[in-house]
């Protein structure tokens, strides 16, 4: 592997701060990868009918869609979440995103290193 490429599925799973049952999570992107410092890049891959929980954080976050068809519901509103769109979720309102296809549905969302957590631990 080059020192600075790689492929995704190359990156280790993060099982111990997955917060969602029937998904994989990577940091393509984070401590000790390249930012330590200021954000976090996480490559989500969830399965046909997952839901997560609702939640707040106070941190703002941004997401964009690389595979498959889902949704994040942000107070209330849903936007879809495809292949070439984007979503920014300003910190401290109500979301949860979801995978409305029958395939696996691939995001990856820009946190702050602080806000690579499991948000249903408190």
């Amino acid at each position: 592997m080059f020192k600075y490429c790689g492929k995704i599925d190359d990156v280790e799973l993060d099982v111990e701060n997955n917060f969602l049952d029937g998904s994989e999570k990577r940091v393509v992107f984070g401590p000790g990868n390249g930012f330590s410092d200021f954000m976090a890049v996480r490559d989500f891959r969830i399965d046909p009918g997952v839901v997560s929980t609702p939640h707040t954080h106070p941190w703002a976050h941004c997401i964009t869609g690389i595979s498959g068809k889902g949704s994040f519901v942000i107070e209330g509103e849903s936007a879809p979440i495809e292949p070439g769109r984007w979503c920014y979720v300003p910190g401290d309102l109500e979301h949860y995103f979801q995978n409305d296809g029958d395939e696996v549905f691939e995001f990856q969302c820009i946190v702050p290193p602080e806000g690579d957590v499991n948000p249903n631990k408190k």
